[in-house]
């Protein structure tokens, strides 16, 4: 759904009682919301939520890193709001989110594999041992609603869209916002399915 229309839906629903910018960042608290408790349940599900970019890497000596072309929602796991990497076309490749430590170790246990170790910081994601024949990557990343355009598409599950606007249409109004929208929508099989 585009995001124009979900502000449109939501100020419809409101009979235009809030500005559109009130609007927009009470959708994005709540895609935010249901975000981190989809998270919780599980994180596999964010796959859903991601946009992709292509994106040059940029090499500073030895390393190697992408910056991130919007803001990210950063989740607690390895991952964070990077959820998959990949080369344009060829998908030989293997990226394997490491910590900080497994960054400092991962070169040495993984010399002659075909997988790349990388770790995401708040801006970029950085690699190691990434050959210098890949010049950009895909990053399939979980960016907040504010970093949409009018005419950009949301990616979300089908379905879900009703419930964002319902619970933005109650977070608006002052009526009680479900807490845990796992035990308070009909979304549920929805989202976790």
């Amino acid at each position: 759904m585009l995001k124009s229309f979900y502000i449109q839906q939501t100020k419809d629903a409101t009979e235009n009682q809030f500005k559109e910018r009130t609007i927009a960042v009470k959708i994005g608290a709540v895609i935010e919301q249901l975000l981190g408790q989809l998270f919780s349940a599980h994180p596999d599900q964010l796959n859903f939520w991601t946009q992709d970019f292509i994106v040059p890497v940029t090499r500073s000596g030895k390393s190697s890193y992408a910056l991130f072309p919007k803001r990210v929602i950063h989740f607690s796991d390895l991952k964070k709001g990077c959820r998959s990497i990949n080369t344009e076309g060829d998908n030989s490749v293997q990226f394997v989110p490491v910590s900080l430590l497994g960054r400092k170790i991962y070169p040495t246990i993984n010399t002659g594999d075909t997988s790349i170790g990388f770790e995401v910081k708040t801006d970029r994601v950085i690699f190691d041992n990434l050959p210098d024949e890949i010049k950009n990557v895909v990053l399939s990343l979980v960016i907040p609603f504010d970093q949409y355009s009018l005419t950009d598409d949301i990616p979300a599950p089908s379905g879900v869209n009703e419930t964002i606007i319902q619970m933005t249409v109650q977070a608006l109004t002052g009526k009680e916002v479900p807490i845990n929208i796992h035990k308070s929508t009909p979304a549920q099989k929805i989202i976790t399915q």
